[in-house]
């Protein structure tokens, strides 16, 4: 199989001083805003208009969704807009049912639409590398971008730092300039939530040795005539599934700063960094199919040693500890403008490495 960019062998470089940085920024910023904060966890709601945090519409906030059921897109249309009056297929994968079937990256989600098939999917393994190449199905045709935040993203993304993953089927692509008949697959980032500050820690264990633990913390307050809010969304595992030489690794630590300067204008910084390891040959030796006489038939059929020599554990194969790896940093800066009620300027740049 063909990959945009090749292996390269796991560092062994620790992921903790990194994250240790980014959780005493966060700390720093979090000690400014309590001067002027209010003392409540959950502030009570304020009558003042001028409180009011006002969203772009450029933005979708999944605080309306109610459990698995989503009521407004913004893939369809490249606006907030309500799914009834969008003319087009479209669901949306909500955080809550990601959590419910603990998906920790969107790649995994493709699963659960039967519009899209992830050809190169590694089932016994929730720690992908990367999106398969040429082998992911959008209603039948080959693509290999998807969309974040309505920008193109190769990438997993780890589910810490995802709000929601719209999917919208038919002829959308071309609004995003992309030339996909199949459809769309837009990953939407987590943003600063102006109504309340918390703290969530998640610990996740398995029988097969995997580890997992989380931290998404979120705090805002008034800075200045105007309101300002962090918030880090970071995790940590070590993968393991039932098959030998499993081990692999996910870093994933995620900044975004949302600042209201001023009531109809919005600055936002968006910065993460990720990291994953997984080790190569964790896949079956294979041999074409014979006739009786031990003749190859040429059909380009692959089939595990284990049907010929049942004496072969199906844990078996042939990892030798070398590790494909990749490592993703993102830089992004957006400026919204609103101009009376119904003109609204966006801009953006953005900086992205793998």
């Amino acid at each position: 199989m063909n990959y945009p960019k090749p292996a390269s062998v796991i560092s062994g470089r620790s992921a903790f001083p990194r994250t240790a940085c980014l959780l005493a920024f966060l700390m720093t910023v979090a000690a400014a805003f309590a001067q002027t904060a209010e003392p409540s966890a959950t502030p009570a709601p304020s009558t003042n208009q001028d409180d009011v945090v006002k969203l772009s519409p450029f933005t979708v906030s999944s605080e309306q969704d109610q459990g698995y059921r989503a009521s407004n897109s913004i893939a369809g249309t490249r606006s907030n807009t309500p799914i009834k009056d969008i003319p087009l297929n479209i669901q949306v994968f909500t955080k809550a049912l990601a959590d419910d079937l603990h998906i920790t990256n969107q790649v995994d989600l493709e699963r659960y639409n039967a519009a899209l098939v992830n050809g190169g999917a590694d089932v016994r393994s929730d720690n992908p590398i990367q999106q398969a190449y040429n082998g992911f199905l959008f209603r039948g045709f080959v693509q290999n971008w998807g969309l974040r935040d309505g920008i193109r993203e190769y990438d997993p993304i780890d589910m810490i730092g995802v709000s929601r993953v719209e999917l919208v089927k038919g002829p959308a692509a071309p609004l995003y300039g992309l030339t996909y008949p199949g459809g769309v697959m837009n990953v939407i980032t987590k943003d600063v939530d102006f109504k309340q500050n918390f703290a969530d820690v998640g610990l996740t264990l398995s029988s097969y040795g995997e580890r997992r633990a989380t931290l998404d913390a979120n705090m805002s307050g008034k800075l200045g005539s105007g309101v300002m809010g962090i918030r880090y969304s970071g995790a940590y595992a070590e993968t393991h599934d039932d098959r030998r030489h499993s081990g692999g690794r996910v870093r994933f630590n995620q900044i975004v700063m949302n600042w209201h300067p001023l009531q109809n204008t919005e600055i936002k910084l968006l910065a993460d960094d990720g990291y994953r390891s997984k080790p190569n040959g964790l896949g079956y030796f294979s041999k074409g199919e014979t006739d009786s006489q031990g003749n190859a038939l040429g059909n380009g059929t692959d089939i595990p040693l284990q049907i010929f020599h049942p004496n072969i554990p199906w844990t078996w194969n042939w990892a030798t500890g070398n590790n494909r790896t990749i490592a993703t940093h993102l830089y992004r800066a957006t400026l919204t403008q609103s101009v009376g009620d119904n003109l609204v300027i966006t801009a953006y740049a953005q900086n992205s490495t793998r």
